[in-house]
């Protein structure tokens, strides 16, 4: 045993032993990296900024041109029985990591979560009486929003993308781009609210009409969008499986069965990509008049 222990110590000191032929990196105060020193190791890959540190941002926008700036807001308010009540995170998160990735010169700013939830059509104020909504006064919200693009602007992205996947937080967002758009009036920055994003909710709504998907509203707040889309992030987020072992009438949504789960799932992922589609689109058509005009 003490031969064992006393090889395995050994191992461990050669390891702590400088290799030759690798050179020792120095690494550097904050002060030498924000004045532009680069880092001793190579990035990660990923367009989420929670999940870079703060030089690989600065190399991100510098260096590689990643100058659009993903806002993505949510909402947790309740979804019926079956959908959770993060339901608008799950599905934004989702698209705003596509749409980065797929214009590759854009990183995403974490999602703003919460949104304005008193609301309900035809019932103002129906979401709060349910346990489990998070309601963000509108008020609260704009101000989040505007502290979100002034931080983004002083990391030096110069285009600023809103997206939002709650109804109410679409009206605001726009207030809050043009505001800061007129206080920013001969800037370099940006801010555009995409309603090219949203909008999209409706389109994929008459497309499921066309197809013969032919909804009767139960009286909850759900649909087979929402649960296809969501399905297509993970079934488990609409209970699938308890679903069906609760049996055919808990396997459907407003009288449209859910299974085979592969086809619902398909109809999700189609719907998904028609959005980021939509956005892609949206942003680089903005992000060109923007360069034509500066």
């Amino acid at each position: 045993m003490k031969k064992l222990q006393m090889l395995a110590l050994a191992g461990l000191l050669v390891c702590l032993v400088p290799t030759p032929g690798f050179a020792q990196v120095a690494v550097l105060t904050d002060p030498e990296y924000l004045a532009g020193a680069p880092t001793p190791i190579t990035a990660h890959e990923t367009v989420w900024m929670q999940e870079m540190t703060w030089p690989e941002i600065r190399d991100a926008i510098q260096l590689y041109g990643k100058t659009t700036a993903i806002v993505a807001t949510g909402g947790v308010e309740q979804n019926g029985p079956f959908s959770v009540t993060g339901k608008h995170n799950f599905l934004v998160e989702k698209d705003a990591q596509a749409i980065a990735e797929r214009l590759g010169n854009a990183l995403v700013a974490p999602v703003i979560p919460f949104s304005p939830e008193d609301y309900s059509v035809g019932r103002p104020g129906d979401h709060l009486l349910y346990p489990g909504t998070f309601h963000m006064p509108s008020e609260l919200f704009k101000a989040v929003l505007r502290e979100y693009c002034i931080n983004l602007k002083r990391s030096g992205f110069t285009d600023i993308m809103i997206i939002a996947e709650n109804l109410p937080s679409n009206e605001l967002q726009e207030e809050v781009a043009a505001a800061l758009n007129a206080e920013w009036a001969g800037e370099e920055t940006r801010v555009y609210h995409l309603q090219e994003y949203y909008d999209q909710h409706r389109v994929m709504d008459e497309d499921l009409r066309d197809r013969g998907i032919v909804q009767e509203s139960q009286g909850i707040h759900d649909s087979f969008r929402v649960t296809a889309t969501l399905m297509a992030v993970d079934p488990t987020l609409v209970r699938l499986q308890q679903r069906i072992a609760a049996g055919p009438h808990t396997a459907s949504i407003n009288g449209i069965s859910i299974l085979p789960a592969i086809t619902t799932i398909e109809h999700g992922r189609r719907m998904s990509e028609a959005k980021v589609v939509a956005a892609v689109e949206a942003i680089r058509r903005y992000v060109a008049e923007h360069r034509r005009g500066m």
